[in-house]
């Protein structure tokens, strides 16, 4: 039987593929093929990610409003998570040095 890989993933992730950073590309294609999993509360740190960007003038709200709704439609099954077992396994694999450093596995 097919079993497909879980990743617990990160605001500072989904946040950089939402606003298109420089990282995107290799995110998605870390991510690729893998079922996504977030803390309970990543959709409000997503949201607050937004609202903060706009408060500081970094995203219009209509491009704030744009990400949310993008948000949205990604796949992300939100599950209590072992904070320190997340970090441990980011030290594991030595990829502090992107915003991806806290994709583990699940």
């Amino acid at each position: 039987m097919y079993r497909v890989a879980s990743l617990v993933i990160d605001t500072s992730a989904v946040v950089a593929v939402l606003l298109n950073e420089p990282i995107r590309a290799a995110l998605i294609g870390a991510t690729e093929g893998c079922a996504l999993v977030g803390a309970p509360t990543l959709p409000w740190e997503v949201g607050n990610a937004l609202v903060t960007a706009v408060r500081r003038k970094r995203l219009a709200a209509a491009q704030a409003s744009q990400a949310w709704s993008s948000y949205q439609s990604v796949p992300v099954r939100l599950s209590q998570i072992d904070p320190g077992r997340a970090i441990d396994l980011a030290f594991e694999v030595r990829r502090l040095d992107t915003p991806s450093s806290l994709i583990a596995p699940a």
